[in-house]
């Protein structure tokens, strides 16, 4: 598949504009601390999440001042479930975050208010999966026998159930068909399993030579019976379905920005 090139970086310029209206929105936040907005603004992937609806909004022609608010609020919702799993986790250092979370949550529900109504229905619904999943944990403590089956399913609880929401949010801020509603929904849910499988790899290449090369270390569990060759596989196998999933969508320069999406994140990671 040809790689679109562009004389500017579309992506960079979208970063800069989220980032900056993310800024704005956490110095509304009551009881968040300055360090406490960097720490948050510096993580890994930080603005991925609104660019992808961003990126999706484009492809359903959404107002950019929609895509804006709803791109933001997504943000601010993963920063506040990030926090809250940090602390669930025993992280000490995020009980900052975690008393951070209720303000965050509240803010990105204030920013789509005003946005179309399967919007707002999207984030209920995901925060009523997330709630659930969280009972399950709750319930088994960590997930009760890491076979490769549960991996998948806990890789889609936490970035693929977001991702997905993500395209989701941007082809109903637009007058999309519920085609291409189902292609950008399947778009976000393959590329959140791939980046779930790229995030546990970036964990193994930091973990002991010896350990790295045997098994894929999970995230929040005691290890994934997945050689990382086969993760690797798995990965690319998401990337794939990913692209394959907007063969549906029209050409337009929007089509051609999210398969560069996929080029920028996972080019890097063999």
């Amino acid at each position: 598949m040809a790689k679109c090139f562009n004389l500017h970086d579309p992506f960079e310029s979208r970063r800069l504009v989220i980032q900056e209206e993310l800024r704005t929105a956490l110095g509304r936040v009551a009881g968040v601390p300055h360090t406490l907005l960097q720490e948050l603004l510096s993580e890994q992937n930080s603005g991925l999440y609104a660019l992808l609806v961003m990126l999706a909004g484009d492809a359903s022609l959404a107002r950019e001042e929609q895509s804006l608010s709803a791109a933001v609020g997504t943000e601010l919702l993963m920063l506040a479930i990030k926090g809250q799993e940090a602390m669930e986790e025993g992280a000490n250092a995020a009980r900052g975050k975690l008393l951070a979370g209720s303000f965050l949550q509240t803010e990105a529900l204030s920013l789509c208010a005003d946005l179309p109504s399967g919007v707002v229905q999207s984030f209920a619904e995901l925060c009523r999966q997330l709630q659930q999943e969280k009972t399950r944990r709750r319930e088994h403590q960590v997930w009760p026998e890491m076979t490769e089956r549960a991996y998948l399913e806990r890789a889609y609880s936490r970035s693929a159930l977001f991702a997905a929401t993500c395209g989701k949010v941007g082809a109903r801020l637009g007058p999309a068909t519920s085609e291409v509603e189902e292609a950008l929904t399947a778009y976000g849910y393959s590329l959140g399993m791939a980046l779930q499988v790229q995030e546990d790899l970036r964990l193994v290449r930091a973990l002991p030579v010896r350990a790295g090369r045997v098994v894929m270390k999970a995230q929040a569990a005691g290890g994934v019976p997945l050689p990382m060759g086969s993760a690797r596989a798995v990965m690319r196998s998401y990337v794939n379905k990913a692209n394959k999933s907007l063969s549906v969508l029209p050409p337009s320069l929007a089509k051609c920005l999210l398969l560069d999406l996929t080029t920028r994140l996972f080019e890097q990671s063999e």
